[in-house]
């Protein structure tokens, strides 16, 4: 979003709790990544749009099947953060402040460790509902199988979609009311989701200003222009899996799903 990707794509250099609300804003059929939202504390303001009308049959159809053959790859590169291999592998990347990344194999999710010890390198926790509202890395198939339930479908040009979806603000916040409309740009090539650049209106709330280097603290905003997410490599993502079981330990999940524990610490630590 201002490059678009200065707060929701971003580089992943916050690390991985900034990815995560791309997956939380599925209702709205679209990814909201490096704004994760705090709780409200300023006047609110809330939006509210008539639904969406229904588009032409044929052109939803034709939609739908460009979207099942997209989900159908055996795997494909995600806004090049995230390798994603069928049917359930995803592995997400980030460079700062220090390469590292975090693998989801089904419902168990493995990040690395901070610390200086050799082994364990890796923790691993089970991909809980409470897990999953801090860590999403299956934003590629959330995105994609939201957009299977679109039907306000028009067609641009002569092998792209616009997309409108109309969601609940509480995507961004718990605690926001009234509604954020979506218009994505769906770009096509090959009869393959390429990129989708999405423009959202509605009052909703953000933990930072476009573009911001870095957190400044929660922010009301009315809209969020265009930003792109791609998709590409498709059928041509190297193989991975689980880390050995040898480098892994269990650990315990802090209260609030966004951290970790070790049994005989005692003390929280973001994932």
């Amino acid at each position: 979003m201002s490059d678009p990707r200065g707060q929701l794509v971003g580089t992943l250099s916050r690390g991985p709790r900034r990815w995560t609300p791309w997956s939380l804003v599925a209702v709205m059929t679209l990814l909201a990544a490096g704004s994760l939202v705090a709780s409200l504390h300023t006047a609110p303001r809330y939006s509210y749009f008539a639904s969406p009308p229904s588009g032409d049959p044929r052109v939803v159809s034709t939609f739908h099947t460009v979207v099942r053959r997209t989900l159908d790859e055996p795997s494909f590169r995600f806004d090049n953060a995230i390798e994603y291999r069928s049917p359930d592998l995803f592995l997400v990347q980030y460079a700062a402040p220090t390469p590292s990344s975090l693998i989801e194999v089904g419902h168990e999710l493995y990040f690395p460790l901070r610390t200086t010890t050799p082994e364990p390198r890796w923790g691993r926790v089970l991909l809980t509902s409470n897990v999953a509202r801090n860590i999403r890395i299956d934003a590629p198939k959330v995105l994609l199988n939201s957009l299977l339930h679109a039907d306000d479908v028009a067609r641009d040009g002569d092998s792209n979609f616009t997309v409108t979806t109309v969601g609940g603000a509480s995507s961004f916040d718990p605690n926001d009311a009234g509604q954020v409309e979506a218009t994505m740009t769906v770009y096509v090539n090959d009869d393959l989701i390429s990129s989708v650049v999405t423009t959202l209106r509605g009052w909703m709330t953000v933990n930072d200003p476009l573009g911001a280097p870095r957190p400044t603290g929660l922010t009301r905003v009315s809209s969020i222009h265009p930003f792109a997410i791609t998709y590409g490599d498709f059928g041509h993502v190297a193989r991975f899996g689980a880390p050995p079981l040898s480098e892994t330990t269990p650990l315990i999940i802090c209260d609030n799903g966004a951290g970790y524990e070790a049994p005989s610490r005692g003390t929280c630590v973001d994932f």
